[in-house]
This record gives structure tokens, C-alpha cells and sequence, in this order.
């Protein structure tokens, strides 16, 4: 698009590419297939499509994914032997980088048809996402983002995550300001909104208690009360009049 930043430009592009590669490898997510399976499967269109993993810059992750099932809330390593069944929710987050930017997003599903409270959950968070992105334009602070996230969240009867943060998003994975989805701090205290900044807004919230815990892996993080969890997650561009979302949601998975 005109009068977008080269990097804006390669978000963009990268973005739509990795909204492809997500949701086909969560239609591959059926009773049976490994959570490895699918790491490898979206591995290997990053590579098909000319695009370098950007979690593999993380530490020493080792994966192009983090793959949650239920309790599991973020940076789930995927497993040969961790078969998914019916009645399990799935949670894919993965990000590219397209000369030399990254992108970031995840997506939460039921596995076969939901019951009505998860349903609920998993539409909650997807309205709560849409909601922090229409609050982040150039003169908010990050603080409204929050502030949306939490109010709708709550509002609903679940609990955002206290520790677990979305973040800007560049040359680097995670750049700051980071994004809670919980206001801490009074909104003019939060960092302000400018033009040209790119953010992975994430909502991450749980059924029960927002209390967490790390898997012995040392990534895998885990409710404690080992009620369901879920993330929804966009990259997207602040513009001079608003913003631009570089990855794109498909309707209609949760059913």
C-alpha cells in the first residue's frame, strides 16, 4: 500500500502470509494428529514460502510454534506423543519474518463441535481482541489497550493473564512497550501511541484462576488450576489515522 514504511510494508505482506499458513495448519487439527505434526507442517510452509521462523530467534526455542491444549496458556512445545482428542481446545501462535521484520499471531479452537461454555470462552476473547485493536490509534496509550482487554474480559466472568503481556514488534520478536492485558498503572502513565509502531496485541485469559505455572520443558506454561486458557493475537500497524491490521482472522472456526 502507498505511504506505508518499509517496514510497515513487509509486516504487511508477511502477515498476510502468515494468517495462511496459520489457519491451514488449523485445519489440519483434527483427533489423532500430534501437536508435532502440526509444528512440522507450518514449518514447512514458512520454508516453501520463502519465510525465515521468527520464535527460532527466541532463547534457544527450538520450534516455529507454541502449541497449547487446554490448561496450557502459551509457549506450548509440541510433542510427538501429545495426541489431539476431541473435546480438547487448541491454541497455534506462530510468527515470520519477512526481510528482516517480524509478525506475530494465534488463534484458539475448539477440537469438534464446542459446548456452549466454550463457545462463550473462545468468542469472548475474539471480541475482546477486536476491541483493544479499535483502541489502539496514534493519541490513545497503551493503557486504553489494556483497559479494553480487561473490561471485557472480566465483564464476561473470566480472567486475564497478570504476568503474560502482547508486545511491539519490529526487527526483534519482542520490543517494547510491552502490552498487558490488565491496567496496572493510571492510563497517562502508560506509554503513548505513536505513528509508525507496530504491536502483537494478545489476549490471553483463562476460565478460572489467572494464577500460573512453567511445565518442566521450561516453556510450556500451564493454568495451576488446570482450567482452560486460550490466546487470540494480531500484529498490527499504527497509521497517521488509525491502524492496519497485518494478519487477518477467518471467521467462523469456532462452531
Amino acid at each position: 500500500m502507498k505511504n506505508l514504511s518499509t517496514k510497515h510494508q513487509a509486516q504487511l505482506a508477511g502477515g498476510q502470509a502468515l494468517s495462511q499458513i496459520l489457519f491451514s495448519t488449523l485445519s489440519r487439527a483434527k483427533p489423532g494428529v500430534s501437536t508435532l505434526a502440526l509444528e512440522k507442517y507450518f514449518d514447512k510452509q514458512l520454508s516453501k514460502k520463502g519465510f525465515a521462523s521468527s520464535f527460532k530467534t527466541v532463547g534457544n526455542y527450538p520450534f516455529s510454534t507454541c502449541i497449547n491444549l487446554n490448561e496450557g496458556i502459551v509457549h506450548g512445545f509440541p510433542k510427538k506423543n501429545q495426541l489431539i482428542k476431541k473435546g480438547d481446545i487448541l491454541t497455534i501462535d506462530g510468527g515470520l519474518i519477512n526481510h528482516g521484520f517480524h509478525t506475530d499471531m494465534a488463534f484458539t479452537i475448539p477440537i469438534g463441535k464446542a459446548s456452549s461454555a466454550i463457545k462463550k470462552f473462545l468468542k469472548v476473547g475474539e471480541k475482546a481482541l477486536d476491541l483493544a485493536i479499535s483502541a489502539a490509534k496514534p493519541g490513545n496509550r497503551i493503557g486504553h489497550i489494556s483497559q479494553a482487554i480487561q473490561k471485557y474480559i472480566e465483564s464476561a466472568g473470566f480472567n486475564v493473564s497478570l504476568s503474560l503481556t502482547g508486545h511491539s514488534i519490529g526487527k526483534r520478536l519482542h520490543e517494547n512497550p510491552l502490552i498487558p492485558g490488565v491496567l496496572l498503572e493510571p492510563i497517562k502513565d502508560t506509554p503513548l501511541i505513536k505513528p509508525g509502531k507496530s504491536l502483537a496485541i494478545e489476549v490471553i485469559y483463562t476460565m478460572g484462576s489467572p494464577e500460573i505455572t512453567t511445565a518442566t520443558d521450561g516453556w510450556t506454561v500451564n493454568t495451576v488450576d488446570r482450567k482452560p486458557s486460550a490466546l487470540f493475537e494480531k500484529t498490527i500497524l499504527i497509521t497517521e489515522n488509525g491502524n492496519l491490521e497485518a494478519t487477518n482472522y477467518l471467521k467462523n472456526l469456532i462452531k
